[in-house]
């Protein structure tokens, strides 16, 4: 029993913390409910390295936004990863190009 309390007591220490995150995830038309329910539309999107494609969409008019990713599946699964206020699109000279 002391040995069992022991590795328990060790294992604690040598655990790492857990990083992951818990998305809240729906099959369908996500996007198009965003648009109908809160005006927002998609504005801008890009694949990550897993091949999942994020997806950023804004109402203009009260400026919220939202970050949807999609699996990289056939299913329609998006999953919600962030949303905000005071969406604005940042206009900035890259260096070397006119």
């Amino acid at each position: 029993m002391k040995m069992l309390i022991a590795a328990a007591i060790l294992a604690v220490f040598f655990m790492h913390p857990a990083n992951a995150q818990v998305f809240v995830c729906a099959l369908g038309d996500i996007p198009a409910a965003f648009e109908k329910k809160h005006g927002e539309t998609l504005r801008a999107r890009g694949l990550t390295a897993s091949g999942h494609m994020l997806m950023v969409l804004v109402n203009s008019v009260t400026e919220t936004w939202t970050l949807l990713m999609k699996e990289p599946s056939e299913n329609k699964r998006y999953c919600f990863i962030a949303n905000g206020a005071a969406f604005s699109i940042v206009e900035q000279e890259i260096p070397g190009e006119q």
